[in-house]
């Protein structure tokens, strides 16, 4: 005789602790039901919403009875219930569960908004602009970043960016800080960031750098002038040209140039030695009249004044290559030349024109010294020529370890910097130093300065000592610049590091 006893489960309960999940990953949490004959039906619940991706196993005594359920959490589940439930059909008010509250990491919810006194649209310079981070988190942030064009911002009273957790602040505001804002939130799941906002700053007209500013012109010759401006807004810009050759000035009338948008154009013909002088070009927009015009100097052509700064920065066995910076243009478009003479019978090896004054050459024979001479040429001839010596290393030396393309520079920063001067410092660790420029190798550290819009060389310096590298005579015209710092043996040139600097 079978008797058939049916018994309620003696307990329910989730296995494991109740720790913190995180959103969106996919978890296995087991339930079990034990003494219950027979075996319980089991089902989960999120709150008042029964889960389906279940699955049951029960011992081979019959006595416990495992619920596992494969689920994946969202951020709106933190704070609801979990619960696992055993019921024995056949027994009325059988039903016992377990349940956890759910505590659901996420990364952090961010949001960007303008302060909410500030009209997006009518922010000119000089007004104070803040800036809202809206945060929705768990964990808590333990960090709040904020990016301007995707580079992090820091907080520095001396430029106006006050930077106080969930706010930004920019202080007596300027165009350059135009552009795209974020923030991030960061927590142990990870960084959040925000929806972009656009700043966009209102200011008067202001010259467009990078203008040529001197025109070289022979009389009864007529060149075009033409005076760019950066504005906003740049609709209905009206200009004003005047000439002054010290003598007087005089008022342009509107039919000797043409305007569109942010640019004017004149075409102007000296006569007589009075013609020469200046051309100044204003703007004005709804913000205001330009503070300083764009000075335009006419004077008679010439020809260019010679290259500054020739530096040979790479020489190999059969290669060369020279940079230098670039001098007066004679108020002409100009050219650049390299002639490149063998040292010992001065004949012409090979000769380069370039529309920039840098210069590759290739297919030299080595073990040779060679004499270099640089110049300018312009319609109206060509500068002095600046002389270098160079040679081609050996081709055994290629394959001897301390000819080796060397190791660049580290850790360089601008130690100090000026409207026209910086300096740069940098570090070489002894082993590397010794590993590869040996004690008879020379080493010379080469700083470049270009334009960060064009990539115009500016300017350059070379130094012995990777910790003082200067340069005294920057052009005030330019604003953004790259400074890239190499090292330099008589074998080999190194990869180039890249400093930003505003």
């Amino acid at each position: 005789i079978y008797f058939y006893v049916t018994v309620r489960p003696l307990w329910v309960r989730l296995q494991g602790e109740n720790h913190p999940l995180s959103a969106d990953n996919t978890y296995e949490l087991d339930c079990e039901a034990v003494g219950a004959r027979p075996p319980p039906m089991m089902n989960w619940w999120k709150g008042s919403i029964p889960l389906r991706n279940t699955r049951e196993t029960t011992s081979p005594d019959g006595n416990t009875t495992t619920s596992t359920v494969t689920f994946v959490p969202t951020m709106e589940d933190s704070g609801k219930i979990l619960t696992c439930r055993a019921t024995t059909p056949l027994i009325d008010d059988t039903t016992l569960e377990d349940g956890w509250k759910l505590n659901i990491h996420h990364v952090p919810i961010v949001s960007l908004e303008l302060g909410s006194n500030l009209n997006a649209s009518s922010i000119r310079e000089g007004i104070d602009v803040y800036f809202e981070c809206n945060i929705k988190s768990n964990p808590w942030v333990y960090k709040v970043s904020w990016r301007h064009n995707g580079m992090t911002l820091f907080n520095n009273a001396s430029v106006g960016t006050i930077v106080s957790n969930q706010s930004l602040v920019l202080q007596s505001v300027s165009r350059a800080r135009a552009g795209l804002y974020t923030c991030v939130g960061s927590n142990q799941e990870g960084d959040g960031e925000s929806n972009p906002v656009y700043l966009d700053v209102k200011f008067a007209p202001v010259c467009k750098p990078g203008q040529q500013k001197v025109h070289g012109v022979a009389r009864q010759e007529t060149v075009r002038i033409q005076c760019e401006l950066e504005a906003n807004p740049q609709e209905g810009i009206h200009f004003t040209w005047k000439f002054n050759n010290t003598a007087e000035i005089i008022d342009i009338a509107a039919s000797y140039f043409t305007t569109d948008r942010a640019r004017s154009t004149t075409s102007y013909t000296p006569m007589t030695e009075l013609d020469y002088g200046t051309l100044l070009c204003w703007g004005r927009n709804d913000l205001g009249v330009q503070k300083a015009p764009c000075v335009f100097h006419i004077i008679p052509a010439g020809k260019p004044d010679g290259l500054q700064n020739c530096t040979i920065l790479n020489q190999t066995a059969e290669s060369l290559h020279v940079e230098c910076t670039d001098g007066f243009d004679g108020g002409l478009p100009q050219e650049f030349v390299m002639e490149v003479y063998d040292a010992m019978t001065q004949n012409l090896v090979t000769n380069v024109t370039s529309r920039v004054p840098a210069f590759t050459i290739s297919g030299l024979e080595s073990g040779i010294g060679f004499d270099i001479s640089l110049y300018a040429a312009n319609s109206k001839g060509r500068s002095d020529s600046v002389p270098l010596h160079a040679y081609t290393s050996k081709a055994a030396e290629k394959r001897t370890g301390w000819s080796d393309k060397p190791q660049p520079p580290e850790k360089c920063t601008i130690t100090h910097q000026t409207v026209s001067s910086l300096r740069v410092g940098c570090y070489t660790p002894p082993e590397v130093l010794h590993h590869n420029h040996p004690d008879d190798v020379p080493t010379t550290y080469v700083l470049q300065v270009f334009d960060a819009e064009t990539r115009h060389l500016v300017a350059s310096a070379t130094s012995q000592m990777a910790g003082m590298l200067e340069i005294t005579d920057l052009p005030a015209t330019y604003r953004d610049l790259v400074l890239s710092v190499r090292t330099v043996t008589a074998h080999a040139t190194s990869d180039a590091v890249s400093i930003y600097t505003v």
